[in-house]
């Protein structure tokens, strides 16, 4: 996904310039999907809220306390790794834990305010990284058609397409994992059009 591929360059920039330049790319893609579909309100923002903000917190204590496994520098290992079954479950549940712990991580790094408080009010990170850079359209703009060019999505065409055709085979049945009982409880989102998004831009 574009937006991952933009989360990663800000975790490995080494400097702000290229971090922050990062960042606004993350802010750019995720505000086109919003304005696409509803559903990333549903489920990206409050899912990186609970869950993303409590892995930064268990990964940041596994720094303080030298863990190998779940510190603050191997987010990668949990982001932009597309799973071979449950594609559906991973790009509706899964993926907020390493993409918002990832969010949180930066916002702690950028020097925002009180931000454990905002958290606690109902602040996304996501919310907290938009308000401190505050993007007029115009950058919003330049920076998601530099994300396009940067991370050259459309050499990635045939993986979208291979993903996006294993989710729609999968069997709607792993709602019910998550608590949806009813089929028709499912929530909102286009999967497919989702990845074809991030991989083409279209």
């Amino acid at each position: 996904m574009l937006e991952d591929e933009a989360i990663l360059a800000a975790l490995a920039a080494e400097n702000e310039i290229d971090r922050d330049r990062a960042l606004k790319q993350v802010i750019a893609i995720r505000e086109e999907r919003i304005e696409r579909w509803d559903s990333v309100r549903l489920l990206d923002l409050p899912q990186e809220q609970i869950e993303g903000t409590a892995e930064f917190i268990g990964r940041r204590l596994g720094s303080m306390l030298g863990s190998d496994i779940s510190n603050l520098e191997n987010f990668a290992q949990a982001i932009g790794q597309v799973p071979e079954e449950n594609v559906r479950v991973h790009y509706a549940w899964d993926r907020f834990y390493g993409t918002g712990s990832a969010i949180m991580f930066m916002v702690d790094q950028l020097g925002v305010q009180d931000w454990s408080r905002s958290i606690e009010s109902g602040k996304s990170p996501y919310g907290l990284l938009v308000a401190h850079f505050n993007l007029s359209e115009d950058e919003q703009r330049a920076s998601f058609e530099g994300a396009k060019e940067t991370y050259q999505f459309k050499v990635l065409e045939n993986k979208a397409i291979a993903v996006a055709e294993m989710a729609a085979t999968e069997s709607t049945d792993i709602w019910a994992q998550h608590g949806f009982e009813d089929i028709s409880e499912e929530p909102e989102f286009s999967l497919i059009d989702d990845i074809r998004f991030f991989f083409f831009g279209e």
